[in-house]
Formats: structure tokens, C-alpha cells, sequence
């Protein structure tokens, strides 16, 4: 997380751009061929769920949610490399 030192405002937009981006990347590996179709599975429900969870920080900020939010970002990344995991080794 990033620390509010301009604003609300501001934070909101950051959290947004780092969200966007965020799901974005996590298709890179399909897109250029180094993984299976695991990781597109994983990256299509993790990425819906963390842009659902990080939506109520984008319209209303407050510190309570952003607590909230840490932990379920660690899941998302360890997901995500299970998921790579688990496609690696299957190769389907």
C-alpha cells in the first residue's frame, strides 16, 4: 500500500491505475505463450474479484478498507503463482 500524502483524491485514482495494471500483467504470461490455460482460468476470477474488492476503495476511501485489502492482495499474488505452478506442471 501506498502511503496518502496528497490527498483522498488523489489515492483513489492510484489505486485504480495500480489495479488496472495489475490485472493486466497477470495475463502476460498467456499472452506471450509461457503458460497453459490454468492461468487465464485463475487470472479471469482473481482479477474480477480483486477489482470488485478495491472498487468501494476507488469510490470512497477510508482507512478501513485499505487494512482490509493488504491481506486479500497477498492471496491474489499467491494464487497467481500457484496458478503458474499448477500450469507448469500440467501443461494442458
Amino acid at each position: 500500500m501506498l502511503p496518502v500524502t496528497h490527498g483522498d483524491s488523489l489515492h483513489r485514482l492510484t489505486v485504480l491505475f495500480y489495479t488496472v495494471i495489475l490485472v493486466a500483467a497477470t495475463a502476460l504470461p498467456f499472452a506471450s505463450h509461457m503458460s497453459g490455460l490454468v492461468l487465464p482460468g485463475q487470472c479471469r476470477g482473481a482479477g474480477r474479484a480483486v477489482s470488485d474488492l478495491r472498487h468501494p476503495i476507488c469510490v470512497a476511501y477510508s482507512d478501513e478498507l485499505a487494512e482490509e485489502n493488504l491481506p486479500l492482495s497477498i492471496l491474489y499474488l499467491s494464487l497467481l503463482f500457484a496458478a503458474l505452478l499448477v500450469d507448469h506442471y500440467l501443461r494442458v
